[in-house]
């Protein structure tokens, strides 16, 4: 019974577990240090690449981009939160679909703090409903992986033709990160078909992004096939471990400049694809976020707002 923290008790080792954390990198000196960084990286980086290409910007074709926004954002949206209700599911934690969706956004909205904040507050949120912390963080990491581990196996299946080197460096780490996923996934729970739905979900979220890859490369004037933009969008897992800098931003952009030179594509393509994917996603959740800090006030406030109109 020691052992088990329920939806009362998780506040306060989780406030415990991150107050070092939160001592560091929320010092306003740290925090103005990693965003300016990222900001750095992320603007300096698309100057070089829009020098680096010049007249990209007068290819640059609105279909694609439109594509982007009211397709691929909101399917994303739709995967997360698929993901994040069957972390749930093998935590025991109980989530409706409604609060997995806001959960889902609030949580990709708070990645762009310069500190894990998307997974703490995943974290606060399954032990609220009824799942253990030690549940909850494990969950949460063997989701992550398995998520890892697909999208490079997906990666080193386009990879096949584009040399065995590559083939075999994707497929390596896309096993030994999905195997500890899965791993880590046993150790919460027996149950077959919540590692199915994490690998399945994980998939068709590796085929949304790769599509939205291809999709922001069309748009600035890749006229190369589907293959290389699955892989280059193995940039995006890479970006999301690199918890350091928020949301990946800057991380993300430099691996797609790197990944994509390895696949005979331009770095300024992967480079300005992965910043358009990032203004994409980051409106959107900007909007459903002010949305839903609207719509959470309490009544009270509610009422009262209305009748001072």
């Amino acid at each position: 019974m020691k052992d088990i923290i329920t939806a009362r008790g998780a506040h306060a080792p989780i406030i415990g577990g991150f107050e070092k954390v939160r001592n560091r990198l929320r010092r306003p000196a740290v925090q103005r240090a990693v965003f300016l960084c990222a900001a750095v990286v992320f603007g300096g980086g698309i100057v070089l690449s829009l020098g680096a290409s010049p007249g990209l910007l007068s290819q640059l074709k609105p279909m694609p981009i439109l594509l982007l926004a009211f397709v691929f954002a909101p399917v994303l949206v739709v995967l997360n939160t698929s993901l994040l209700l069957i972390t749930c599911k093998i935590t025991g934690a109980k989530m409706t679909l409604v609060g997995g969706l806001k959960l889902s956004i609030l949580s990709s909205a708070a990645n762009y703090l310069p500190l894990p904040g998307g997974p703490a507050l995943r974290i606060v949120a399954m032990a609220e409903s009824g799942a253990t912390l030690k549940n909850a963080s494990l969950a949460n990491v063997a989701a992550a992986l398995v998520w890892f581990g697909v999208t490079f196996l997906h990666a080193g299946f386009w990879a096949y033709t584009n040399g065995s080197i590559l083939f075999m460096a994707l497929i390596a780490i896309g096993l030994t990160a999905f195997g500890a996923g899965v791993f880590l996934v046993r150790l919460v729970s027996s149950s077959i078909s919540h590692i199915m739905g994490l690998t399945i979900i994980s998939l068709l979220t590796a085929i949304c992004y790769a599509g939205g890859f291809w999709f922001a490369l069309r748009s600035i004037g890749f006229d190369g096939g589907f293959a290389p933009a699955v892989i280059i969008s193995i940039a995006g897992v890479i970006g999301a471990a690199a918890s350091f800098a928020p949301a990946g931003l800057g991380v993300r952009e430099l691996a797609a400049a790197y990944v994509a030179s390895l696949v005979a594509t331009a770095p300024a393509l992967g480079f300005l694809a992965s910043a358009m994917l990032q203004v994409v996603t980051i409106a959107p959740l900007a909007f459903a976020a002010i949305i839903l800090s609207l719509n959470s006030r309490p009544p009270e406030a509610k009422t009262s707002a209305a009748m001072n109109h």
